[in-house]
């Protein structure tokens, strides 16, 4: 097991990140789009680890937006 510095300061700063908009749960990423869409906000960073569905969510994406 790791060692924090300040570990109280770190659950607090991830309980407050947790409570942000720039931390989206990917399962409502269509609805959470559809909502800032044409906002100063409708550019979005996907973050997820390797493995975990980055190429998956775009192509989900790029199927829904198309028309083709």
């Amino acid at each position: 097991m790791g060692y924090f510095l300040n570990p109280t300061s770190v659950i607090l700063n991830f309980e407050a990140s947790q409570r942000s908009i720039v931390n989206v749960d990917k399962s409502g990423i269509i609805t959470h789009l559809n909502r800032i869409a044409g906002t100063s906000d409708r550019y979005v960073y996907i973050s997820r680890p390797r493995r975990f569905g980055k190429t998956w969510i775009a192509n989900m994406l790029a199927a829904y937006y198309t028309k083709g």
